[in-house]
């Protein structure tokens, strides 16, 4: 049975069973006092024989507020309230409380265990105080299934045995065994058959939990990603046949499409793709298909991937489009592929960065890439949650050649800019101890030839050694990332 039936059937026994439980509370059928013509339910007592009941019991009914002509309901509080009635009448007494009790607790239950359990069947995040919300799982509706099922037993089992005792009693007194005082009413038969609902409820969840947890980790779908790791078609097909979801993440968080596009299987990537596989699925840190084959500069499967409809400008959490991530894997080739095919050269991440930036920052090293962004028309002016342009990030890291080529394409204005903090192309320079930068821009506004520096010459130490995109880095570390 696949997961989403079983959604479907637990969602439906655990939605009867709630129903049936708001028909018990609000139900005043549990049962029928044939002497006094009164329908007993958990909260309420109906029928003219109330009066009857407080007269038997010695209460002074003219005084009984809850007993006027033009009332039909009597709460069971109110009636229990009067200490004459309280003290003999069953409907006042312990197992009618623990009756009540047990069946409100097994109505919350069914009511948080309906809601969580139509959260998984819909993705639906539980909400979080920090606003990024936490992932509903299976544990709570398994548990309060089973509440409901445990509580609902002893709940039918002290009305029955209540509803007995006062029948004998009732015989005895009115010394006739063949008359039947206390029937049970058609709520407390639908009290009983909420029972086997809510346990098949439970049962399903319990069944499905493991299942889905070990889905949810990606145990289920690791076999079919090894495959695309060792580039064995034949598994692919097999597993395809065999109606395995594709699109699965493994528990390394990657499906087999996102495997198949940082290991260079070119050839698993077009079965994929052809058998229906998701050009948008996310690994558990927001990267596409895409991302991954525009990491590793694989031109073929880019292309292959855009013919597919992929979005050029994708973003995982931070914010990271597959052009910026060329940056990353220092492709120029694939750089270029994708603003020839509509990327966008000056979409930004979380921090306000755009490619460019990430370039300037990059350093030396990045200087080709930086080109190939500033030749596609990047806008210079454009600044990053700090105030920093890529003029800026040239500076600061010592990218000689990509701020020389930028100063070409400025005016006074944009190179006179501060950042956020008031800090100017020269001022980073000095405080970055970068004497080529300062003395280029010294050129620049004296307006000497700016000429470009040998690339032995133009190494910048950092105290890191080579300089690398930062941000992106640091978040790939952070979260695990391996590309082999």
């Amino acid at each position: 049975m696949k997961i989403r039936v079983r959604f479907l059937l637990g969602n439906v026994c655990s939605f009867v069973s709630l129903v049936l439980l708001l028909a018990a509370c609000s139900g005043q059928k549990w049962a029928r006092d044939a002497v006094n013509s009164v329908d007993i339910g958990l909260w309420f007592l109906t029928g003219t024989g109330v009066r009857y009941k407080l007269i038997n019991a010695g209460a002074a009914v003219d005084s009984v507020d809850v007993t006027s002509a033009g009332q039909t309901v009597t709460l069971y509080s109110h009636f229990c309230s009067l200490s004459v009635v309280a003290a003999i009448d069953p409907w006042c007494l312990q197992d009618a409380t623990a009756t009540r009790a047990f069946t409100v607790l097994a109505l919350i239950a069914a009511i948080v265990s309906f809601i969580l359990s139509v959260m998984v069947a819909l993705d639906i995040k539980i909400p979080t105080w920090n606003g990024e919300g936490k992932e509903a799982t299976l544990v709570t509706p398994v548990v309060c299934s089973l509440v409901e099922t445990v509580t609902l037993i002893p709940a039918v089992t002290l009305w029955r045995r209540m509803v007995t005792r006062y029948d004998e009693q009732c015989r005895e007194e009115m010394k006739i065994n063949t008359f039947t005082c206390i029937k049970t009413g058609p709520t407390y038969t639908l009290t009983i058959v909420a029972i086997p609902f809510a346990a098949v409820t439970y049962v399903i969840w319990r069944l499905s939990h493991s299942y889905y947890e070990a889905k949810r980790a990606g145990k289920i779908a690791d076999g079919f990603t090894l495959a695309a790791k060792t580039d064995n078609v034949d598994e692919i097909l097999s597993g395809i046949a065999n109606k395995i979801d594709i699109d699965a993440n493994g528990s390394d968080g990657r499906n087999a499409l996102h495997w198949a596009c940082t290991l260079h299987r070119t050839s698993i990537c077009h079965v994929l793709l052809k058998k229906g596989a998701s050009i948008s699925k996310k690994d558990r840190d927001g990267w596409t298909p895409l991302h991954w084959a525009s990491r590793v500069g694989n031109l073929d499967i880019v292309h292959l991937l855009a013919k597919y409809g992929a979005n050029l400008n994708v973003q995982d959490r931070w914010g990271t489009t597959p052009l910026m991530l060329t940056v990353v894997g220092e492709s120029k080739v694939a750089a270029e592929t994708l603003i020839e095919l509509g990327a966008c050269v000056d979409a930004r991440n979380v921090f306000g960065q755009t490619p460019l930036m990430l370039c300037a920052e990059g350093g030396t090293p990045l200087h080709q890439i930086g080109m190939v962004f500033l030749n596609a028309g990047s806008n210079l002016a454009l600044q990053d949650a700090q105030g920093m342009t890529a003029l800026h990030y040239a500076a600061a890291h010592g990218s000689v050649n990509l701020l020389m080529n930028m100063l070409q394409q400025c005016n006074s204005e944009l190179v006179d800019k501060p950042n956020k903090f008031g800090e100017t192309l020269s001022y980073l320079a000095v405080l970055h101890s970068q004497p080529k930068i300062l003395e280029l821009v010294k050129n620049w506004r004296e307006g000497n030839p700016i000429v470009a520096a040998h690339d032995d010459e133009d190494e910048v130490a950092t105290g890191t050694g080579r300089t690398t995109v930062r941000t992106i880095a640091r978040t790939e570390s952070s979260h695990g990332r391996e590309v082999m």
